[in-house]
């Protein structure tokens, strides 16, 4: 091999080497940004997922409170029926156990779904509602003990 000849060979192994080096620093370069963003699209998603499940119980918490609320409104219900059925005033041990109740439920309720203004607003009238009915049901408790007593005093 003649000088010439090893220097070339030399220069373009230097030049290969050096074109090597630069691809190699693109390379990593190009593999630290990727796997940044890929970093930051799943730091977005576990993001995204913990809110969504955050949603996700706060409704069932609602679910769970609208239903004991309604049960307890049967349970009321049920009682008040059976007192103005038999007249007895045992039937209402329902009612005066679910009445006291209520009220805390409904708290929850406002609680939960504050910063809603359509649900604020159902609940709202929802509450209303019950309103109404318990007044007509205490009217309706009045009326059937009123009943109740001119019944004993005919019975007399």
């Amino acid at each position: 091999m003649s000088p010439i000849t090893g220097t070339a060979t030399r220069l373009t192994n230097g030049l290969v080497w050096n074109k090597f080096r630069v691809s190699r620093r693109w390379a990593v370069g190009i593999s630290i940004v990727a796997i940044a963003i890929l970093m930051s699209t799943l730091l977005l998603q576990v993001l995204i997922v913990r809110s969504a499940i955050q949603h996700i119980d706060q409704t069932q918490q609602v679910i769970r409170t609208e239903r004991e609320l309604l049960q307890l409104n049967v349970n009321m219900e049920t009682g008040l029926r059976g007192f103005q059925y038999t007249g007895s005033s045992e039937f209402l041990q329902p009612y005066r156990e679910a009445a006291p109740v209520v009220d805390s439920k409904f708290v929850a309720l406002d609680r939960l779904v504050s910063g809603s203004p359509s649900q604020e607003t159902q609940l709202a009238r929802i509450r209303g509602s019950f309103e109404q009915w318990k007044l007509m049901a205490e009217s309706a408790m009045i009326i059937q003990s009123r009943i109740q007593r001119s019944v004993a005093s005919i019975r007399c």
